[in-house]
């Protein structure tokens, strides 16, 4: 019997039929193995020359896949990245809202997939953990320029179930508001680093989610007056605004002795100066950014994860005493932050409920 690799590059080079692509799916699904699931993956990725029912050859392979589980889309997700044509994004787009909302049988191939044999693996908490994983990162990273691309939003009209749409929303707001998780993890790693504090500045200008996942304007460097240029401007969704002021991860937040740095205090007052600027300047400065009224404070410097118990104490006593008006945290703080909004996307934003009065 010809070896699984070479059925697949037949199939691929137009020598099938409906019934011969099928049953070497079956096969490839019984050898179980990580090539195996390569090859599968190629099916799922390949155009088939152009033939009108591509389609369906390529979503009968992306069923197929699912019989890795989480592995088996992870790849899926991973192929659709490297090849991001209209078809791919569409039908991985379609089936990861579907096993991502624990609704596959409402994907239309569903039924006659069952009927081929061909699933076996469909609501294990593990797969829908990584289809709303692989969503959310199929989301932000493919057509970045588009601002509805129409690869993802066609998916929007295969299924009438509610569920299914909601997940595939949820991602989509994630895009909307750049969500990125590959840039929450550089930032990790960056922040670990020793660079300039301009580098640390352009990382977060270009992902600018980490000051603010929620917002409705940043600005990088905006000029208060003549002289004052804070590093960032935020204007949350309520239009609360917020001054940021950033030095360097390297940089101590508070002194062995238990009080802040001197880099974090020439920080804290650079930043109350913004503020006393916009509050003292009001009318010119709402005529630059609306709605602005006395903004807020944070100035970020250092790591919390180097701070001592007593001084974490110091700093959590240094940001209450500022009422509000300033705090004062960590690069990690940031990144924290960013990466609790992902997780709590992947395991609660997928599963809102309303009440209908």
């Amino acid at each position: 019997m010809k070896a699984l690799k070479d059925r697949v590059h037949d199939v691929l080079d137009g020598q099938w039929d409906i019934n011969i692509f099928r049953s070497l799916l079956k096969d490839l699904i019984i050898d179980n193995s990580s090539k195996s699931m390569n090859l599968v993956a190629e099916l799922a990725d390949s155009d088939y020359g152009g033939i009108t029912f591509k389609g369906d050859l390529q979503m009968t392979a992306c069923f197929a896949i699912i019989n890795w589980g989480s592995n088996g889309i992870d790849e899926l997700v991973r192929n659709t990245i490297v090849n991001p044509s209209y078809r791919n994004i569409l039908n991985v787009t379609n089936i990861l809202s579907c096993v991502a909302s624990g609704h596959l049988e409402e994907h239309p191939f569903h039924r006659q997939i069952e009927q081929a044999k061909i699933l076996k693996v469909s609501k294990e908490e593990s797969s829908i953990r990584a289809a709303r994983e692989g969503l959310l990162e199929l989301m932000t990273e493919v057509e970045k320029d588009d601002l509805f691309p129409i690869g993802m939003m066609m998916g929007m009209q295969f299924t009438m179930n509610e569920k299914v749409k909601e997940t595939f929303f949820a991602a989509m707001v994630a895009r909307w508001f750049h969500f990125d998780k590959s840039g929450v993890e550089s930032f990790k790693r960056l922040i670990e680093e020793n660079h300039s504090e301009q580098t640390y500045h352009e990382f977060i200008e270009n992902n600018n989610f980490l000051l603010e996942p929620f917002s409705a304007n940043i600005w990088s460097k905006p000029r208060f007056g003549e002289n004052l240029v804070p590093d960032f401007l935020i204007r949350a969704i309520d239009n609360t605004y917020t001054v940021v002021e950033i030095e360097k991860p390297t940089q101590a937040i508070i002194t062995k002795a238990g009080n802040l740095s001197a880099a974090a205090t020439h920080a804290k007052r650079q930043a109350l100066d913004f503020r006393s600027w916009a509050i003292d300047n009001h009318l010119y400065a709402k005529n630059k950014f609306p709605e602005i009224w006395r903004p807020t404070c944070l100035v970020i410097i250092g790591l919390e994860s180097n701070l001592t118990e007593i001084q974490k104490e110091q700093l959590r006593k240094e940001n209450e005493s500022t009422q509000g008006v300033l705090k004062i945290v960590g690069f990690d703080w940031l990144y924290n932050r960013a990466k609790s909004v992902f997780d709590n996307i992947i395991s609660f934003g997928f599963n809102r409920s309303f009440k209908v009065k």
